[in-house]
């Protein structure tokens, strides 16, 4: 099993904002998580990355391509 991350730690993966990371969780756009209980969310770190690869792009509006 992968390292699992706290929030602000999975946000430092990702390269992005940890008040832009709490936005996508909110809204429900944030990669999967494992729900220990209130407020104790924890992210794989392999499911960071292949979320954060299934965001590239490659112009506005364009799917990636296959490699």
């Amino acid at each position: 099993m992968n390292r699992l991350l706290t929030a602000p730690e999975a946000a430092e993966v990702l390269n992005i904002s940890y008040s832009y990371f709490r936005k996508l969780m909110m809204k429900g756009e944030c990669p999967p998580y494992y729900d220990f209980g209130r407020n104790v969310r924890r992210f794989d770190e392999h499911d960071l990355l292949l979320w954060k690869e299934s965001r590239k792009r490659n112009a506005i509006g364009t799917e990636p391509t296959q490699r």
